[in-house]
């Protein structure tokens, strides 16, 4: 399970074409890096696209994500 969604450090994401409402978008991810924060939290880069029904890539991302710790 990844953490909470709102406690991201900070997300950038671009549109890269306009998606309307009956397009068929596929969303698309993988992790890119991980490291340790100041905290000791593993922390994961994660790169996202989306692509439309042609194949056009029509939105990408980029944000970390912390890790939960194991109990």
């Amino acid at each position: 399970m990844l953490a909470d969604p709102l406690a991201y450090d900070h997300i950038h994401g671009q549109y890269r074409s306009h998606v309307h409402p009956s397009d068929v978008v596929r969303l698309t991810g993988r992790v890119t890096g991980q490291r340790l924060d100041h905290s000791g939290d593993v922390v994961v880069e994660i790169e996202t696209w989306a692509t439309n029904q042609p194949g056009h890539n029509v939105m990408v991302a980029t944000a970390p994500d912390a890790l939960p710790r194991r109990p």
